[in-house]
């Protein structure tokens, strides 16, 4: 019985539409597996915004309130539908995830509906094609954010505005086209595009009516929010305006991540007015120089060269066959899309609607002129569509290698140690929805003593310090070593591939540790973290201070590695080379020291102390002379006297008196100077210490 029924199914439909729906089947797989599977946590870019406030407006839907003053950035209809998903799925991440890949399929599904209307089951099919292998598309297909779900209504409207037949079609786009703008409000690009919609598909004696049915499906869902909004004084979408200079920074100068200048003092974004306001014209004119600048980022990060090769081969196909018009409908809805994203900085997030209307291009290469066109077109295509997958798996491979999976162990060590009630400094909030805990915002701070007052004052029990604090706040990145012994803090939770540290606080926290006022002591502890987090990648800077610090723990092996390191990032750091020098003269490789050394000397003439580590080997080679020249040489640029004090040791090893006494005088001028400054009131910062000597570093830490 269902085998006849198939072979009439496929009687009917073209084979261009079979594989379309099976293209689809196949991507709906896909993103369940990598939202099911692969994606146990949110990432801390877009999904943030889930766990630091779409699930607690969605548990408040589901215990009846409504507060119109969440929704001043989007508007309520995602958190709507993630409380009524999560009646039947508990867990709201889950839900979230769910959310998505059914809207992706959605869209994905409507958007060829809608390309094989306008340009044939071909055409749609490259159209879905480019779509469903896009990466950003991909991953926002099982993102818990509310971007795929408003693509999914923009998808909706359009194809019941420009593809759908029947009385209602009006109506529902307009209904999808409220529902599109009360998820992202600047999904208002619609409105227009509806307008003109019904000018292109109505004959004149029907266009008002289909205006009035369009504007009735708005409405009715539009009118009766902004009517509640208002009556709780609150404007939707308002939240953009007062805040819009952020939105308007192509620079980052307002990043949200530091949105807190002091623990106290909040920073205050200028609004539209600002912005615009002051010379209109100039903001005009500054918009439109971005319009080269957001199709190039949309083109290198949006949907990759390969694809934006083919879809403007595809356009120039239907040039040729005079097939454009056909496509004018979506062209413009994307044109009207791209302006609007043009009030914001460019990010892909923000323009993943057009990656619809730039897939549209590519339902081009259906449209050829001869047989050996059909071969051309087919090979550009498939060749794009090969090259954007490729891309688009790295991209899912970077979004599950920076996951970050270790909170939910944090959160569950959180849970079992901290009442109810108990609050946790956090950057994010992921840490408050897998503990079940109150989560306060980490702030912008100096030093420990803000941190600890901050913590006092809003009676924080416990801080969670993992990997994103070293980026966004780096001032106190040391926190993330866990031997950095920070007082009135102790490690309950801790993990390894991801560093994070889960610290409760203490009675004792704000007291600075005897480390912090040693300047190598504390760059040693921040070197530690951040080398923790990026490994070799980390800047070279923090990877030769472990260098030294392994040599000064005669770890050679240790300083070998770090000093290896550096030098292959820069070949030219003579401090790298100097401590080379020193650790294999310990391993008695005195053959490669010596290179070494020499290495260091022509980087940096001026740093004694790979001249003080060669005279040594030149003094065990039976060279003693030579090793005297060194050492004085090392004497007339050394700055400390513990330097001097080694050289001094060194030359009265060799009965060298008079280099003695030299070294002496050095060292009794240098005191006097040191006296000197003490007295002398400060004319501003202290002047920076020579980074490029091994000697800067030991004069902190004793001689090496």
């Amino acid at each position: 019985m269902l085998v006849p029924r198939a072979t009439a199914l496929l009687r009917h439909h073209s084979p261009a539409a079979i594989a379309g729906w099976i293209s689809i089947a196949v991507f709906a797989a896909v993103l369940s597996w990598l939202a099911l599977a692969q994606h146990p946590v949110g990432d801390y870019g877009g999904e943030s915004d889930f766990y630091g406030g779409y699930a607690q407006g969605a548990h408040g839907i589901q215990g009846g309130t409504w507060d119109a003053r969440r929704y001043v950035i989007v508007g309520p209809v995602y958190e709507v539908t993630l409380a009524l998903v999560g009646k039947v799925t508990p867990d709201l991440f889950t839900a979230a995830k769910l959310i998505s890949v059914v809207a992706a399929v959605g869209a994905a599904a409507f958007w060829f509906a809608l390309l094989a209307r306008l340009l044939g089951t071909l055409g749609g099919l490259w159209a879905l094609g480019f779509l469903i292998v896009n990466g950003t598309f991909l991953r926002y297909g099982y993102a818990a954010s509310t971007d795929m779900l408003a693509v999914f209504f923009q998808s909706a409207c359009l194809f019941a505005a420009l593809g759908a037949r029947g009385r209602w079609a009006p109506f529902l786009s307009g209904l999808a086209a409220a529902l599109a703008v009360l998820t992202r409000y600047n999904a208002i690009y619609l409105v227009p595009v509806l307008i003109a919609a019904v000018i292109w598909r109505s004959a004149s004696v029907s266009k008002t009516r289909r205006v009035l049915a369009t504007a009735a499906g708005f409405l009715v869902i539009v009118a009766p929010w902004v009517a509640f909004s208002v009556g709780q004084g609150v404007i939707p979408g308002e939240g953009l305006i007062r805040g819009y200079a952020f939105y308007a920074d192509d620079h980052g100068e307002w990043n949200v991540q530091d949105a807190l200048s002091s623990a106290s003092t909040p920073k205050t974004i200028p609004g539209w007015s600002s912005v615009v306001g002051a010379d209109p014209r100039a903001f005009v004119t500054d918009r439109l120089r971005q319009i080269p600048i957001h199709l190039r980022g949309d083109a290198r990060d949006l949907i990759g060269w390969p694809s934006a090769v083919a879809a403007l081969f595809g356009l120039v196909l239907l040039w040729r066959r005079r097939l454009e018009r056909r496509l004018w409908p979506i062209a413009i809805a994307g044109a009207v899309c791209f302006l609007t994203l043009l009030a914001a900085f460019h990010s892909s997030r923000y323009s993943l609607p057009m990656v619809m209307f730039y897939a549209s291009g590519a339902a081009g290469l259906s449209w050829v002129t001869s047989r050996g066109g059909r071969g051309v077109a087919t090979g550009v295509g498939l060749a794009a569509i090969g090259l954007t997958l490729a891309t688009s798996f790295q991209i899912q491979r970077t979004v599950q290698r920076e996951t970050p999976r270790e909170v939910i162990a944090a959160g569950q060590a959180l849970r079992s140690l901290a009442p109810r009630g108990a609050a946790v400094i956090a950057r994010k909030g992921h840490i408050a929805y897998y503990s079940d805990r109150l989560v306060l915002p980490f702030p912008r701070v100096r030093s420990l003593p803000e941190l600890a007052a901050y913590a006092r004052a809003n009676g924080a029990e416990y801080l969670y310090f993992s990997w994103l604090e070293t980026q966004m706040r780096p001032e106190l990145a040391y926190m993330l070593d866990p031997t950095a012994a920070i007082p009135g803090l102790t490690i309950v939770h801790s993990s390894e591939r991801k560093p994070a540290i889960l610290y409760r606080i203490g009675p004792d926290f704000g007291r600075a540790p005897d480390w912090i006022a040693n300047d190598f002591q504390r760059s040693l502890h921040t070197a530690r973290a951040i080398v923790r987090v990026q490994g070799d990648q980390a800047p070279v800077t923090n990877r030769a201070v472990l260098a030294i610090d392994a040599v000064l723990r005669q770890d050679w092996e240790e300083a070998l590695h770090y000093t290896s390191s550096v030098i292959a990032t820069d070949p030219n750091h003579a401090l790298a080379w100097a401590v080379r020098g020193e650790t294999l003269r310990r391993l008695h490789r005195l053959d490669e020291a010596r290179s070494a050394f020499h290495r260091a000397i022509e980087l940096d003439p001026s740093d004694p102390a790979a001249k003080i580590g060669l005279g040594r080997i030149e003094l065990a080679l039976g060279n003693s002379q030579r090793a005297m020249h060194l050492w004085r040489a090392a004497a007339e640029n050394a700055e400390d006297v513990r330097a001097l004090d080694e050289i001094a040791r060194l030359l009265g090893g060799i009965a060298d008196s008079s280099g003695v006494q030299e070294i002496r005088k050095d060292r009794q001028r240098i005191e006097r100077e040191a006296s000197t400054d003490k007295l002398r009131p400060s004319a501003g910062p202290p002047s920076r210490p020579r980074t490029g000597a091994l000697a800067s570093h030991s004069r902190r830490t004793g001689s090496l």
